[in-house]
């Protein structure tokens, strides 16, 4: 699913009752994260919390495990 279809399925979920989200991001990698890799999880976030925002409070969470 996915940040495809994103905004129709935030519409569906608000008629349903749902007032927030949340998507979370984790990075975990034994030799700690690249910057490339931390950069992408927070673009995915933002495009996520910039969809979500028009129907239902976006709360974005991302983890970084090294």
């Amino acid at each position: 699913m996915g940040l495809d279809g994103l905004d129709k399925r935030c519409a569906e979920y608000y008629k349903a009752g749902a007032r927030f989200a949340k998507w979370r991001s984790v990075v975990s990698i034994p030799n700690g994260p690249s910057t490339i890799a931390v950069r992408e999880c927070a673009y995915g976030l933002a495009r996520y919390a910039a969809t979500a925002q028009v129907c239902v409070w976006p709360c974005a969470c991302l983890g970084v495990c090294s």
